[in-house]
Parts: C-alpha cells; sequence; structure tokens
C-alpha cells in the first residue's frame, strides 16, 4: 500500500523561548522519514516557511537529498503549484517532496491531485485553515497540543505527543491492523 504523508510538524521545537532547531527533534524526525520510506509512504513536506527554509529542513529530515537542486522539480513554491494548469499539477506532483510559502488552498490541491491519482493520502496540520484538507485526505492527522480545536474536529486521529516520529508507529499499528482483519 503506497500513500503520502505530509509533515507539517518537523520544523522547529522551541527550546527557551527561541526557534533554534532542536537537534533531538530532528533526528528522530530523520528516523521516523526513513521509517516511512522504507514502508512504502512517500513523504512529502508542506510548509509555510520560503523555499531556502524549507530546503535546509527537508535535507536535515531526510525528504531532500544533501544538495539537490531547487529546479529539479522536488520543490515548488504554493503560488506556482496553483498556477499550474490541472494537467501540470497532475504530471509534476509525484515529483514534488517540498512546497513551501503556500496557502491552504494550495494543500488542498495537492491533496486532490494525490487522490485522483490513487494515492492514499494522509495529512497531518494543526491549523483552523487546513480544515478543508484534513477532511479531504483519507487519514487527516492533527497535534494534540499545538493544533486548533477546529483542527482537531476535523482530523480522524489526534497525535497525542505532537511528534512526527509517531506517524511511524502509526504506520505500524495501522498495517498491523489491516493485516489482521
Amino acid at each position: 500500500m503506497r500513500g503520502h504523508l505530509k509533515a507539517v510538524n518537523l520544523k522547529h521545537n522551541k527550546v527557551g523561548g527561541t526557534d533554534e532547531p532542536s537537534m533531538y527533534r530532528i533526528n528522530d524526525d530523520l528516523i521516523a522519514v526513513e521509517d516511512c520510506q522504507y514502508a512504502g509512504v512517500n513523504v512529502k513536506m508542506i510548509i509555510d516557511d520560503n523555499v531556502f527554509t524549507a530546503k535546509v529542513i527537508a535535507t536535515e529530515c531526510g525528504i531532500l537529498k544533501l544538495n539537490e537542486e531547487m529546479d529539479n522539480g522536488s520543490m515548488v513554491e504554493g503560488v506556482t503549484f496553483r498556477n499550474y494548469t490541472e494537467e501540470e499539477r497532475m504530471e509534476k506532483v509525484d515529483k514534488i517532496y517540498v512546497m513551501a510559502r503556500l496557502s491552504p488552498l494550495d494543500k488542498l490541491l495537492m491533496a486532490q491531485c494525490l487522490k485522483k491519482k490513487g494515492h492514499v493520502v494522509t495529512i497531518t496540520s494543526d491549523g483552523t485553515n487546513d480544515a478543508p484538507v484534513l477532511n479531504e485526505a483519507d487519514i487527516g492527522l492533527s497535534m494534540r497540543i499545538q493544533g486548533t480545536e477546529v483542527a482537531k474536529e476535523s482530523s480522524d486521529i489526534v497525535i497525542l505527543d505532537d511528534n512526527f516520529a509517531s506517524l511511524a508507529t502509526v504506520l505500524r499499528w495501522g498495517r498491523c491492523v489491516y493485516n489482521n482483519i
């Protein structure tokens, strides 16, 4: 079973009131991304930051390869994705691993494209604006601590510790249940 997993909570762990990335959290996320990729999940990071910050985070978490060029189609800004024709979006969506500087509509468009292509789509989010994309996803996941009540109500599963690494555990449990039905 192949799927797409949007990860928005890979970014920063607020430590001591700063926005400095936590190396402990990045290492956990790297292992979780590797676990998901090993399980056949195509991990995509959709993030509000600019493309340069997104590239650093995606590289540290193993979504992009070190020194991967930004012009090879693996990264796109939300406005660019939104302005593609539907045919262009459908053609390019599988190659995109990072989308930055986006609107909630861009997230929704990506989820819809992936579903049209037959992928199982899982979305993680914590924001009110993401209620439509959480509903569109086959599995919507929200964050208990940082998540808004609207996001939690719109999701199928609430991740109790707000940690992307928990998704690898959810994936294992879900597949175990599915295999035993």
